[in-house]
């Protein structure tokens, strides 16, 4: 018999993904990737897509974000209201980094 105690709750996540994602990764690719060239003006970019970021990923209104500082990287943390303050996810942005998303890492954490 295992001395482990048992969750309290249940949460299933969808294999699938949904319609809503579909439709974003088709519009990111139809709009975003051809201004991807090489001669593109980076500082152009960044400017466009930062924008981009705050009309279309809202973060919950009752989420708290507090710039810190984890080891001399700066960092942001989240709290969102009914949460556990000693369960934390630590979200460390895989793959190559170009351009920043602040709302949509936020919203996709929170």
């Amino acid at each position: 018999m295992s001395m482990r105690p048992q969750a309290r709750y249940a949460r299933t996540i969808e294999r699938r993904p949904s319609w809503r994602s579909v439709a974003l990764n088709a519009l990111l690719r139809l709009t975003m990737r051809r201004r991807l060239a090489h001669d593109a003006d980076v500082v152009a970019l960044r400017s466009q897509y930062e924008k981009f970021d705050a009309r279309q990923f809202k973060v919950d209104p009752a989420a708290v974000r507090s710039a810190v500082d984890c080891g001399a990287v700066p960092c942001e943390w989240l709290t969102v209201p009914e949460t556990r303050a000693e369960r934390v996810i630590l979200y460390l942005h895989g793959g190559s980094f170009a351009f920043r998303f602040p709302n949509a890492y936020a919203a996709f954490a929170a």
